[in-house]
């Protein structure tokens, strides 16, 4: 019994140290979508996402191209919150 309470012990330190030094990053998604030239859609996402890295690794800026006339650009910024 008392291995198994050394086990609980151990996996409960275990898992409290793999969580030190986590970030928490608040995100903002955008997606622009334009047809013909004009905006007929703008909406911003808030998400967190956790890193143990640099909260600015998770930005992306990038075009897509739906069809001939319909183009979504999509942006995710992020920052230590």
């Amino acid at each position: 019994m008392k291995k198994i309470i050394s086990l609980f012990i151990l996996l409960a330190c275990v898992i409290g140290l793999s969580s030190c030094k986590m970030k928490e990053c608040r995100c903002y998604s955008t997606n622009v979508i334009t047809q013909n030239d004009s905006i007929i859609q703008n909406e911003t996402d808030t998400v967190n996402n956790y890193t143990r890295g640099n909260c600015e690794e998770f930005n992306k800026d990038e075009d897509l191209e739906m069809d001939s006339v319909t183009f979504v650009h999509h942006s995710i910024i992020c920052m230590e919150d």
